[in-house]
């Protein structure tokens, strides 16, 4: 023994990619439609199905992989990951193991316990969703949605580098903003855009080598990740110090009592025998593909947020508000002088303090509405009040109508553009016979 308990937690997270249709089909992956049906022979795996991939989410993929300082990889390749459950009619998922699409990067966030931290990405892949075990439609039984099988994902797999759950709640958030920013995806945890799987051990502190750990699983709000590895680290710390040991294992985390129960025991990289998968060659991706994606990043928040407060001497937290979410960082206020800077912030004809005052006062006003009128959800997935008037009313007002840049199911982002112009271009095409990438 010698010292208190210290926490150690790395972080698997799903992220759903942003695409109007499947990872290896033409299915729509628009959310909420009637159960079962958004699918087809590719998805359910039917004899004779062959994939395809899609390439608008190979390009967000690789986005994704540059926002957060990883290597992309030209050679990438698909694997079976082989598990038998309700949901997953394949009896396997397809996904990558051994040469994964990018590695070794890290993502700077800010410690509520450290300050300034860094959590290493050791792996970023690509792989298909599976459906969806729903458990509260029916009496004493499950029902099985399968619109979710083959929605592109990427899983970011961080090292044993979290120290406390308030720390992995703000590496969570950070990255949130990193793929917001980037149009990666909308990272709705309510959707199931975005979802965690924490791996968490105990030992005492400065001890070098891991405790034996557990994967907590079923947190869907980052209020619920932190929650939940409070109660598994005060578990795990409770049998130890009662003489027992931790059993490597999978627990589900129940929000409704707070607490963690064991679901199966957990599972090795082994235990899914992976392998290539046959109807699929590797992934080559071109010198020209990877940098055309680096430049259709947009200046990412840490940069931001430091540029805003050098050029326009602002402080730490304005500038962490006026650069929160991507479009308060392109708003360009339009003050009685004029006055507009190249990036939409505002400053003082003068260049004076008092200047720069009304300006900061001018930008959160205009935040403040912005905020305002996300919430509404006009703009978004609903017209504005008045109907065809109020539209028009909305254009004059520099608001901009989303009915046409609709994705199916009435989804913003679909058409040939979503938001902050890096929606997927083209639509709906089937692709069960195979073939080259295709951009959908």
């Amino acid at each position: 023994m010698t010292g208190p308990w210290e926490t150690v937690i790395g972080l698997e997270t799903h992220v759903q990619l942003r695409t109007l249709s499947k990872m290896f089909c033409g299915c729509s992956t628009a959310f909420g439609a009637p159960p079962n049906t958004n699918v087809c022979p590719v998805c359910l795996g039917l004899p004779g199905a062959l994939p395809v991939p899609n390439e608008q989410a190979l390009k967000l993929a690789v986005r994704a992989a540059l926002g957060v300082g990883c290597t992309v990889h030209p050679r990438s390749v698909f694997a079976r990951k082989n598990y038998f459950y309700p949901d997953l009619p394949k009896g396997y998922q397809i996904s990558q193991f051994e040469q994964p699409l990018a590695t070794s990067g890290s993502l700077s966030y800010l410690s509520p316990d450290r300050g300034l931290a860094t959590a290493t990405i050791q792996r970023l892949h690509v792989e298909e969703d599976a459906g969806k075990s729903l458990h509260d439609r029916f009496p004493k039984q499950t029902a099985i949605d399968l619109n979710r099988c083959g929605v592109p994902l990427i899983e970011i797999v961080t090292g044993p580098d979290f120290r406390s759950p308030h720390e992995a709640r703000a590496y969570l958030l950070t990255l949130k903003q990193v793929l917001e920013y980037a149009g990666i995806s909308d990272c709705d945890m309510e959707k199931g855009s975005l979802r965690v799987d924490a791996n968490v051990s105990v030992r005492r502190g400065g001890e070098t080598t891991l405790g034996t750990k557990t994967e907590v699983k079923n947190i869907n709000s980052f209020a619920y990740v932190e929650k939940a590895l409070t109660v598994e680290r005060d578990r795990q710390i409770a049998v130890l110090e009662g003489g027992g040991t931790v059993a490597q294992q999978t627990m589900l985390y129940d929000s409704k009592t707070n607490s963690v129960r064991p679901q199966r025991s957990k599972e090795e990289s082994h235990d899914y025998r992976y392998f290539p998968d046959p109807d699929l060659p590797p992934l080559v991706l071109s010198e020209e593909f990877i940098a055309e994606q680096q430049t259709l990043l947009p200046e990412l928040p840490a940069k931001k947020r430091e540029r805003f407060v050098e050029k326009y001497a602002l402080g730490v937290t304005d500038a962490a508000v006026l650069t929160a979410e991507r479009r308060c960082g392109l708003l360009r206020g339009r003050g009685p002088r004029g006055g507009g800077t190249q990036d939409g912030s505002q400053l003082g004809d003068d260049g004076s303090t008092r200047g720069r005052q009304r300006s900061r006062r001018r930008l959160a006003r205009t935040t403040r509405r912005a905020g305002e009128f996300d919430r509404t959800g006009a703009g978004r997935d609903r017209e504005p009040p008045g109907g065809k008037a109020g539209i028009r009313r909305s254009r004059r007002a520099g608001w901009r109508a989303t009915q046409r840049g609709r994705g199916p199911g009435g989804h913003a982002g679909g058409g040939h553009g979503g938001p902050d112009g890096v929606g997927e271009r083209g639509a709906l095409r089937s692709s069960h016979r195979g073939g080259a990438l295709q951009d959908r």
